[in-house]
């Protein structure tokens, strides 16, 4: 698979990362999305993580509710003293493109 990470001075962006807990196909609760953001961090020197979930007809994801759920996830890391930051993003599904 290829990497969907891109490497800066300030470390690693990973441009897709299912992160947000309870949201489609990622982590189911909130430790394990700190767990997950903990090893892209000490692993491959992420800096920035951009949440992306699904975004598709067949995926019930509100998208009113990402920065809520990106602020929830930011406080978790914080909590822990884990130095990364979290952005908004999505995974488009082709019956997306074009609304």
């Amino acid at each position: 698979m290829e990497s969907t990470s891109r490497k800066t001075p300030q470390g690693r962006t990973e441009l897709h990362f299912h992160l947000l807990a309870g949201v489609d196909d990622g982590p189911e609760r909130l430790d394990e999305s700190v767990e997950l953001a903990r090893m892209a961090v000490e692993r491959d020197d992420t800096a920035t993580i951009v949440a992306t979930p699904h975004v598709r007809g067949d995926q019930l994801t509100d998208v009113g509710e990402l920065p809520a759920r990106i602020a929830e996830v930011e406080a978790a890391l914080a909590a822990v003293g884990l130095d990364v930051r979290v952005r908004r993003g999505g995974e488009l599904g082709h019956d997306m493109v074009g609304r």
